[in-house]
């Protein structure tokens, strides 16, 4: 695994009382993995969804048993609509791994900002964030040597749980996310 270093930003001039940031990076190359990923699997369902409606005879099967015929159609709609989605998801993957401006996770003093390209900006202020530490039971269960535990934060402004987007786009371990968002948020 390769080694990770936070980057800490300096106040922009020295009479600000703006403490400096921590700026995580977006992994670029796990996003392009899982776009390819996404991308092979949606093409694997459409190739399969192709392959079946070509095998079927559709004139005589509609004649000697529609029911079975109309089941088979419905199969290959959902293989393809399902395709479709996951071609959706992977292409927004591969997008990110390929975007031209400025991705990063920025943990500061009042806010937690994540620019992660075509998945939106985020800039979320403290006072809207609801932080829950892990429970004592995740926390009895976890190993001397497993990373910690990061805390549950929500906020409205944002579907889902901050960590886990920042984990998921994040190149840092949990470790160093732990230790930017504990410095700034909690």
């Amino acid at each position: 695994m390769r080694e990770v270093t936070l980057i800490e930003t300096a106040a922009p001039d020295s009479e600000s009382t703006r403490a400096p940031s921590t700026l995580l990076r977006v992994d670029r190359v796990r996003a392009a993995t899982r776009g390819t990923w996404l991308v092979a699997l949606a093409a694997l369902m459409l190739l399969a969804g192709s392959a079946m409606a070509r095998s079927i005879r559709w004139q005589t099967m509609w004649a000697a048993d529609p029911v079975t015929l109309l089941a088979m159609a419905f199969l290959i709609c959902v293989l393809a609509a399902l395709a479709l989605a996951l071609l959706f998801s992977g292409g927004r993957w591969l997008l990110l791994a390929a975007w031209p401006g400025s991705l990063r996770i920025e943990c500061a003093d009042g806010y937690l900002l994540l620019a992660l390209g075509p998945f939106g900006t985020h800039q979320l202020d403290r006072a809207g964030m609801r932080v829950t530490p892990p429970d004592a039971v995740e926390a009895a269960f976890a190993g001397i040597d497993d990373e910690p535990l990061l805390p549950s934060i929500r906020h409205a402004a944002l579907a889902g749980d901050v960590a886990y987007w920042i984990v998921r786009f994040s190149d840092a371990t949990p470790g160093q996310i732990a230790s930017a968002l504990a410095r700034y948020l909690l």
